[in-house]
């Protein structure tokens, strides 16, 4: 049996279908910036974000997502806050903002 070396996930990439506005919430949201942009070597544009200085990018954001996918191939992404009180307000902008989760756990 192997033992694995210290593996640790950094970031997820994805498609979509407006990738400006997808861009803007990721920054203007939740706190991203820019690290890098371009086109991608198969020719779509791409824009790298990061939360912090120690990490190029935690995001690749890609356009080309097709508008008639029948399902949202993204699950999930999970972000860490510092207490309940903190999940809660922000679930609270989330709400205000029309971004929408399906189960509230923590009520």
């Amino acid at each position: 049996m192997s033992i694995l070396p210290n593996v640790q996930f950094r970031h997820a990439g994805f498609h979509a279908t407006d990738l400006d506005a997808l861009v803007e919430f990721y920054c203007e949201t939740l706190g991203f910036v820019r690290s890098d942009e371009g086109v991608a070597s198969f020719g779509n544009r791409i824009v790298f974000l990061t939360q912090t200085a120690d990490e190029h990018h935690q995001l690749v954001l890609l356009d080309g997502r097709p508008d008639d996918v029948a399902f949202n191939p993204i699950n999930q992404l999970s972000f860490r806050l510092e207490s309940l009180a903190d999940l809660i307000r922000f679930h609270e902008l989330l709400w205000q903002l029309r971004v929408y989760r399906r189960n509230r756990t923590w009520r």
